[in-house]
């Protein structure tokens, strides 16, 4: 492309943004737990029960949902030992939301942000082995701060 307004030389376009609508999405994901933190803080009384519960609820599907980019990473790997763990630890976070979602004991939806917190750190420890795009992991700390955050506040409201 030539800059009209120079001598004719050559102008690069700026260079795309690749880690927009990942940032976009990602961040929109932050938007339910938001609301429904507010809504336990402002909303009416007979109705905080529920919204915890409905919080809880976002924050397992988000976990379970988080454990397939392990599945991912494993389809691109050799058969082995590197692909069985990928593989491994991506059932895990969904079996925990079905244990936080399915057992009625206190104190089991704290397993949610300690998932949130491994999930973060086997991604970090993927992206530097497996040559992950820059701007994962910067994005999954924002976003796992971000949801565990909101989680505990909306526990503990």
């Amino acid at each position: 492309m030539v800059d009209p307004q120079s001598s004719g030389e050559a102008v690069q376009p700026p260079a795309a943004d690749t880690a927009l609508w990942p940032r976009m999405l990602g961040y929109s994901g932050l938007l339910p737990p938001l609301a429904l933190v507010l809504m336990i803080a402002i909303g009416p009384e007979d109705r905080v029960a529920a919204t915890r519960e409905t919080l809880v609820d976002y924050v397992a599907l988000i976990a379970a949902f988080l454990g397939g980019i392990n599945w991912g990473l494993a389809l691109k790997m050799q058969h082995g030992i590197q692909q069985r763990d990928e593989l491994v630890f991506g059932v895990i976070p969904m079996l925990v939301a079905w244990v936080v979602l399915t057992v009625n004991i206190p104190y089991t939806p704290l397993l949610l942000p300690a998932t949130l917190v491994a999930i973060y750190m086997r991604h970090r420890a993927s992206a530097q082995r497996d040559g992950l795009p820059a701007w994962f992991i910067p994005l999954r700390l924002h976003l796992t701060l971000g949801l565990t955050t909101l989680y505990l506040a909306g526990l503990y409201l």
